[in-house]
Parts: C-alpha cells; sequence; structure tokens
C-alpha cells in the first residue's frame, strides 16, 4: 500500500510539473523555437546524459559536433558539448544539473533565442505551493514596458513580492534557488484572481450593511 501511495504520488508530481511546464512554454514567444523535457534518472544521476528531440535537432542545431550554451534564469551561462550524432548534450550537462538540483521529475523547458543558446526554465517536481506568488513576476517584467497597471495591481503585486521574500528566507539553499529560477514564469490570474477576492470580500461586506447606511454611502 505505501509502494502504492508512493506511486501515486509520483505521478501527481509529476503530471503537475508537466502542466506547469506547458503553461511557462505557452507564454513563451513563439518567435524562438521551443520545447520540453522531463528529467528521467540518467539525466540528473550516473551518466548525466540528456538526449534533446530529434526533429528540434535536425531543424535548429548544426550536423556536427559543437558546444551547446545553456543560460539559466539567472543570465549564468553553461558550456555543454552537443554530440550531433546522438541528439543530445553530454560534456558540461553535469555541471548544469548539479548547479540546479536538477531531480527525476523536474520538468525543463528550453528556447533556442540564439545561434546554438538555449535558454532554460526549471519547473520543480516537488513544487511548493507557498511559492506560486511567486509566479507573478513574470507577467511584472514582461507587462511593465507595454502598459501602467493600476494601482491597486501594482499594490498586490509589491504585496505578494513581500510576502514571498519573507516566505523563503529560512528556506533551504536549493529551495531558494528554484524560486528565483521560476520567479520570471508566473500567472497573471494568481494577481487577478487575489484582486477579485477582495473585491466580491467589500461587495459582501456592504450587502450586510444596513439598508439606511447604504443609502447615504450611494448619495
Amino acid at each position: 500500500m505505501a509502494m502504492m501511495q508512493n506511486l501515486y504520488g509520483r505521478f501527481d508530481l509529476a503530471s503537475s510539473a508537466k502542466y506547469r511546464a506547458e503553461e511557462v512554454q505557452s507564454r513563451l514567444s513563439t518567435k524562438y523555437p521551443s520545447f520540453m523535457k522531463p528529467m528521467i534518472r540518467s539525466n540528473v544521476t550516473a551518466g548525466f546524459w540528456l538526449s534533446l528531440p530529434r526533429f528540434f535537432c535536425q531543424l535548429h542545431l548544426p550536423r556536427h559536433d559543437t558546444t551547446v550554451t545553456l543560460v539559466d534564469e539567472s543570465q549564468e551561462e553553461y558550456k555543454t558539448k552537443y554530440l550531433a550524432e546522438r541528439n543530445g548534450l553530454s560534456g558540461g550537462w553535469r555541471g548544469f544539473s548539479l548547479a540546479h538540483n536538477l531531480v527525476e521529475g523536474d520538468v525543463l523547458v528550453f528556447q533556442l533565442f540564439r545561434f546554438c543558446k538555449l535558454k532554460v526554465y526549471i519547473v520543480r517536481a516537488n513544487y511548493l505551493a507557498e511559492v506560486d506568488a511567486a509566479l507573478v513576476l513574470l507577467h511584472l517584467d514582461a507587462h511593465q514596458k507595454q502598459a501602467n497597471p493600476e494601482q491597486c495591481t501594482k499594490c498586490r503585486i509589491i504585496e505578494v513580492r513581500n510576502k514571498v521574500e519573507s516566505s523563503v528566507k529560512d528556506f533551504p539553499h536549493n529551495e531558494k534557488r528554484m524560486i528565483i529560477l521560476q520567479k520570471k514564469t508566473c500567472y497573471t490570474n494568481i494577481v487577478i484572481q487575489g484582486i477579485c477576492s477582495r473585491i466580491l470580500t467589500c461587495l459582501q461586506k456592504l450587502q450586510d450593511l444596513p439598508t439606511k447606511i447604504l443609502a447615504l454611502w450611494m448619495l
């Protein structure tokens, strides 16, 4: 029974990570090709070999061995050895995996933004619900250049940011890094839902007020 529960738990984590990775990929610019890669044991333990989608390699990568640079969300670069015949990364991939504490079940989203340069977004299998708010930072960064959000939205975002920073203060190093790596992969609906929830709460309170007070308030 314990084994079955463990297996079901793993499946839940895997499907959750995959779903969140799909959300991340869907928000990337279609101008640059991208793909998802769930981490299996051979990717993150002994061997440290990362196979890439054959079709992606044929379309976008050289047909000879070369260096492919991985860029994480902190803009740190990692040189890896791309083996064209095997459509995968060998030397250098181990360093990237260990540096980012990758584990089986994590899902990576790769985006080719320059020749032989892949941006890597990491979605953790052991995702912490308390860190959901950190995801709001992606659209904050993306949309600040396009429009000025309402003041209430700005306040909500600042509030979320402060809560996240406070909640992760005592987290282990690897969990802090997970938040840093994921802070640019957020959903605006987290902010919107929070604002809508507060509006509904205020409306409910107004409905509970005596009719005379409501009449005065509407004058």
